[in-house]
This record gives structure tokens, C-alpha cells and sequence, in this order.
């Protein structure tokens, strides 16, 4: 069976040597199982985060083009939109630089990297993809609160005859991958969770004093 998958694999790249693989990742996501925070956050998305193609050549030769800018928003759009009890897009970076409301903090992910292995590049079965992205959360003051890497990877093996599936489908595990890695994780960052433990202070001192106002 194994010499089988490699076979093809072999074949597939064979005919594919001078063309380029082109697909968008999938916008599909669940939304994860995680606790909501009683936040309101402002999300921000660079333009070049929202409408990213990335291009690459694997070890073999094989080039490969794919649009991950909608991916992109979607995966954070769902993630956020449980994780926190409201949510309100950022359309102007400057706005990190005056306040926003009644906003807690502002998001604002990067894609900073996209990796592909493909069968046969490393003696393995099975197509790879590893993304990086960086999530900045800052105050509605411009203020940086945290500022971290998430790194995620998803696997997938071949489907059918072409590259095109069997990497979306790697495209879209690595994706939720890092969408599971930032709902957990997020509350144990430090710097978030000194951060969460002021503003509870802050918002307990501040009801005290309304409260006492109100006596």
C-alpha cells in the first residue's frame, strides 16, 4: 500500500514538473470549544493579511501558488467571534493610536510564514503545511499588551491525481490547528493574563466606587 501512495506520488509530480499548482484555501471553519471572555475587542487585518497569495517550489521542482487572504479572516473571524462577547473590525491602524470606545483591546494577526512539503521531499506520504502567524493585542490607547508567535502545521494525504486538495485540506487543518493553539493559549500568554488580572481589579474598584456613589 505504501509503495503504492509513493508510486503515485512519484507519477503525479512527473506530470505536474513545469506547472503550477493554484488553489484558495478553504473559509470553512468550526468554531472552537472555548470558554468566552466577557470582552469587547477591536480586530484589525492588514490589507496584505486579507488578500495574501503565497507562492512557493517544493523540492521536486513542483511550483505552487495559494490565496490564503480569505482563509485568513475567516479562520480569526469565527475564533473571535466565540472567544469574545463582542467583537468590532478595525478598518484604520490609526485608530490604535486613540481610544475606542468601550473597546478593551485591540487584535491585529500576521501571517508571518507558509511552508509546504509535498511527497517526496522529505521520504513521506504525506503533504505538510506549517503556518506561523504573530498575534499583537494591544490597548484601545496604541498601548502593546502582548506580542506572540502561534505555530500550527496540518497534514493531509493524497487525494486523486493533482496537488490541489490534498493541500487545501492540509491548508485548512494547519489553520485550525493555529485557531485551537490561540484559544487556548491565550489566557496563559503573561503578558495577557497580567493584563486580564488589572482589568479585573480595575473593573472590581470601579463598581466598588459606583456602588459606594450610589449609597
Amino acid at each position: 500500500m505504501v509503495q503504492s501512495i509513493r508510486a503515485l506520488s512519484l507519477a503525479v509530480a512527473f506530470l505536474c514538473a513545469g506547472c503550477t499548482t493554484t488553489f484558495t484555501a478553504d473559509t470553512s471553519f468550526p468554531a472552537p470549544l472555548v470558554e468566552t471572555l466577557p470582552l469587547t475587542v477591536g480586530v484589525y487585518y492588514a490589507e496584505d493579511f486579507q488578500t495574501h497569495w503565497h507562492r512557493g517550489t517544493n523540492l521536486q521542482g513542483t511550483k505552487w501558488a495559494v490565496e490564503l487572504g480569505p482563509a485568513n479572516v475567516a479562520v480569526f473571524d469565527r475564533l473571535f467571534s466565540v472567544m469574545f462577547e463582542q467583537v468590532a473590525g478595525v478598518t484604520e491602524p490609526e485608530l490604535w493610536e486613540t481610544p475606542l470606545g468601550d473597546a478593551d483591546a485591540v487584535i491585529a494577526p500576521e501571517l508571518e510564514s507558509y511552508r509546504v512539503a509535498m511527497p517526496g521531499d522529505f521520504d513521506d506520504r504525506r503533504y505538510t503545511v506549517w503556518i506561523e502567524y504573530r498575534m499583537r493585542v494591544l490597548g484601545p490607547d496604541g498601548v502593546l499588551i502582548a506580542n506572540w508567535l502561534i505555530d500550527a502545521h496540518g497534514q493531509s494525504l493524497p487525494r486523486g491525481l493533482r496537488h490541489e486538495k490534498s493541500m487545501r485540506e492540509a491548508t485548512r487543518l494547519a489553520m485550525r490547528d493555529a485557531a485551537v493553539t490561540v484559544a487556548t493559549e491565550f489566557q496563559h500568554q503573561p503578558a495577557i493574563r497580567n493584563w486580564l488580572r488589572e482589568k479585573r481589579n480595575l473593573d472590581h474598584a470601579t463598581a466598588h466606587t459606583l456602588n459606594t456613589i450610589a449609597e
